[in-house]
């Protein structure tokens, strides 16, 4: 049996020998779809890498064109917001010259009111001092008849006898 053995290890061996004679050319096989894999990987990823390059101009350029219609809006408003500003302060001058004008008119009324009122009360100081002088000339006149009618009360009660 050792024989039998021996032609079996062989046989086996040859088999194994055989399975194995194919695994060079495989390996070339697998290598040159590795180098090829590898190129394919290296052409997308560059074809990756442009792409990200033209995105990237894309957006430098939105992004300068939004700036450029920032700035125009920004310029258009504050223009805009100058004219409001300069309508305004037309506006209020205007009404500074109105406040103005009420002012000066009110206080030329208080001025004419104020001399009315002194005219009036100087006539009426005039009119006062007139009624106190004659009130004051019917106060002697009625203290002078008091005074009369005193002394005459006076000389009748002496004239008359005394009982």
């Amino acid at each position: 049996m050792p024989q039998n053995d021996l032609e079996i290890r062989v046989e086996f061996l040859e088999q194994a020998v055989a399975g194995l004679s194919g695994l060079p050319q495989q390996m070339r096989e697998l290598s040159t779809q590795f180098l090829q894999l590898r190129e394919d990987v290296r052409s997308d990823i560059s074809g990756v890498r442009a792409e990200v390059g033209e995105l990237r101009n894309e957006l430098h350029g939105v992004r300068d064109e939004l700036r450029g219609e920032m700035r125009g809006l920004r310029d258009e408003l504050r223009g805009e917001m100058h004219g409001v500003r300069d309508e305004l302060g037309g506006e209020i001058s205007g009404l500074h010259r109105k406040v103005d004008g009420v002012r000066d008119e009110l206080r030329g009324e208080m001025r004419r009111m104020g001399d009315e009122l002194r005219g009036e009360m100087t006539s009426m100081h005039h009119e006062l001092a007139k009624v106190i002088l004659a009130t004051q000339a019917q106060a002697l006149t009625l203290h002078e008849n008091l005074v009369e009618r005193i002394k005459r009360l006076g000389e009748g009660f002496k004239s008359t006898p005394e009982s």
